[in-house]
């Protein structure tokens, strides 16, 4: 950064997005998330010259993310995590700031004091409950009846593999290894298999595939006539979960919404829960039952270094926790097994 070129707080803020660019390379899409911060703190703080920005400035653009102003949308105070969220990209901003070598500006002694805690509001506490919210047996058996080709791939892979939308949008159909195909020398003894490597951690999943996974996803292979490329796809041929977009994962919200909707034009109590809360119901079915080190494996938090540990990447720990689970859903799929 050229600290005689860069003389204004919006100019800096700039630079710092793309700082944030050059060194996110490997994940665009936590770069795309972390620059719509950045642009928000341009949106809201006035500019004005890096050598006005001393405690009390910093401390008033603290306490505006700490105060959770409205939402442009929805007009009510932006979440607490949001607020959260901003507090700390600027305060990683400044970081990198007075540590840039060439930049003339250094951190007020007293910022450490300062309180950055966002404020907590009655809606707060009313929303902890619903958050904590989790499908029952017999509504994920509704949805499921419900479910149309795409909606239901959808489950399955929230539920068989705890997966999320950016983990779906991620799919590849070369990622698939079915037992009718015999392409793994896992298929022998776990069966069908999803192998999963995500980018942004570097972690490797071996998922063994229920047999209404498998058949979901041969269903929607043949129906859309793909032999290759992401499973999951937008009209233009590119992957549903858009990477560098602000909202990467809202084709599949979207797609999520759809069916819970339809479900609930002739269910009126049906929960309206997000897609995430298909894996919070899988993991919370899982934990009173089910070994430690297999939900994390199933989760994907297990790393793959774990090969130096277990001997091989085999999907040991996964094929236990899928296995569980399928029997405590079995009730799920007795009315609609195709």
């Amino acid at each position: 950064m050229n600290s005689i070129q860069l003389t204004s707080l919006h100019e800096t803020l700039d630079a710092y997005s793309d700082f944030i660019t050059q060194r996110s390379a490997a994940s665009p899409a936590s770069a795309a998330k972390r620059i719509n911060v950045i642009r928000r703190l341009k949106e809201f703080h006035t500019d004005l010259p890096l050598t006005s920005l001393g405690h009390g400035e910093i401390q008033s653009m603290v306490d505006h993310w700490r105060s959770r102003p409205a939402a442009k949308t929805s007009g009510k105070p932006i979440a607490y995590s949001t607020a959260a969220k901003h507090i700390s990209e600027l305060r990683r901003f400044l970081i990198w700031l007075h540590e840039n070598p060439e930049a003339s500006w250094s951190i007020p002694s007293n910022l450490l004091r300062l309180n950055t805690q966002p404020v907590r509001i009655d809606s707060d506490f009313r929303n902890k409950g619903q958050s904590l919210r989790r499908y029952s047996i017999d509504e994920l058996r509704v949805l499921y009846q419900h479910a149309r080709e795409d909606e239901r791939l959808i489950f399955l892979f929230g539920l068989n593999c705890g997966f999320g939308a950016a983990e779906m949008g991620l799919l590849k159909v070369k990622d698939f290894h079915l037992k009718s195909q015999n392409s793994h020398p896992l298929n022998e003894e776990r069966g069908s298999v999803l192998i999963l490597h995500r980018p942004n951690t570097n972690h490797v999943g071996v998922w063994q595939l229920w047999p209404e996974t498998v058949h979901a996803f041969e269903v929607l292979m043949e129906r859309e006539g793909q032999i290759g490329g992401h499973v999951f796809n937008s009209r233009d041929g590119e992957s549903l979960y858009r990477q560098t977009s602000r909202n990467p994962s809202s084709a599949f919200a979207n797609l999520w919404r759809r069916l819970t909707n339809r479900v609930s034009e002739q269910h009126l109590e049906f929960p309206l829960l997000p897609i995430k809360m298909l894996r919070g119901t899988a993991m919370e079915l899982l934990m009173p039952i089910c070994p430690g080190d297999a939900v994390r494996a199933y989760l994907g938090h297990r790393p793959d270094h774990r090969d130096l540990v277990y001997g091989k990447l085999d999907g040991r720990l996964e094929a236990e926790a899928c296995q569980l689970l399928r029997e405590m859903l079995e009730p799920v799929f007795v009315d609609r097994t195709n």
